[in-house]
C-alpha cells in the first residue's frame, strides 16, 4: 500500500515539475522533494537509489545539444544513453517518465504505441494488470477501464471479451457466470432464474431438463 502511494506521489510531482517554470520549482525546492520520494521509493523495494546525474559532456555525447532539452531529459533521472533510446523512440521526457514508471524498456513502449496506446496514463493499468498490447486489445473494448475484471475472466475460462462482458453485467463473480454457461443458459435466462429464486445453475438446468421430458411425454399422448 506505502509502495503504491509513494508511486502516485511521485508521478504527480514528476508532472507537476513538467508544468512549472524553473524558477517556481526551485522556489518550491521540488527537484529536492522528488529526489527524496524517489529514493524513499527504491528503499522501500529494497533497491539501491539512482545514481547522481551525468555530467554535460556524457549528455553532449548521446545527442543532447540544445541546452533546454538537455535539462529536461536531465530530470527524468534517466542514464543519457538510455534517454537518447527514448527520444529516439519519439517519446517526450514526461512520457518516458511515465513508461520507465511502468517498467517498460524502449522497445516494449513501441509495442504499446504501435498498438494504438500512445498514453501511459491509460494503458497503466493494463499493463499492471499483466496484459500484453494484443491482449488487452479486445478485452479494453469490453471492458474498458477494468482490467481486473478482464483478468479474472480469463482466469476462469473465458475467451470472447464481449462475452463476457455481457455475464459481468449480471454476475459479479466470473466463475459463477462461466457455471451458468455452462449449464446452457444466456445471461438473461440466468438473470430471471436467479430473480425467481434458483440460485444454483445445475438445479435449473434440471429443472428445465425434466421440464423438456414432461413436454415431450404429452406430445407422445
Amino acid at each position: 500500500c506505502a509502495s503504491g502511494e509513494l508511486d502516485q506521489a511521485f508521478e504527480n510531482l514528476a508532472a507537476c515539475r513538467d508544468r512549472l517554470s524553473e524558477m517556481k520549482r526551485i522556489q518550491l525546492r521540488l527537484d529536492e522533494l522528488i529526489s527524496f520520494v524517489s529514493g524513499l521509493r527504491h528503499r522501500l523495494r529494497g533497491e539501491t537509489p539512482p545514481a547522481a546525474p551525468s555530467s554535460d559532456e556524457a549528455w553532449e555525447n548521446a545527442g543532447f545539444d540544445d541546452t533546454f532539452q538537455k535539462r529536461r531529459w536531465q530530470e527524468t533521472g534517466l542514464d543519457p544513453a538510455v534517454a537518447a533510446e527514448w527520444r529516439s523512440q519519439g517519446s517526450s521526457p514526461h512520457e518516458a517518465k511515465q513508461w520507465v514508471h511502468l517498467g517498460l524498456q524502449p522497445e516494449q513502449t513501441a509495442q504499446w504505441k504501435s498498438a494504438g496506446w500512445d498514453n501511459p496514463a491509460a494503458a497503466r493499468l493494463w499493463i499492471k494488470a499483466g496484459f500484453s498490447p494484443d491482449q488487452a486489445a479486445p478485452w479494453v473494448d469490453a471492458f474498458a477501464n477494468n482490467p481486473q475484471a478482464a483478468i479474472q475472466c480469463l482466469a476462469v475460462g473465458f475467451v470472447d471479451p464481449q462475452r463476457a462482458a455481457e455475464w459481468m453485467r449480471v454476475f459479479q463473480l466470473p466463475v459463477d457466470a462461466l457455471q451458468w454457461e455452462a449449464a446452457g443458459f444466456s445471461p438473461a435466462e440466468a438473470l430471471l432464474l436467479r430473480e425467481s429464486g434458483i440460485t444454483d445453475p445445475f438445479v435449473a438446468k434440471e429443472q428445465r431438463t425434466a421440464e423438456m421430458a414432461g413436454d415431450t411425454t404429452e406430445d407422445d399422448a
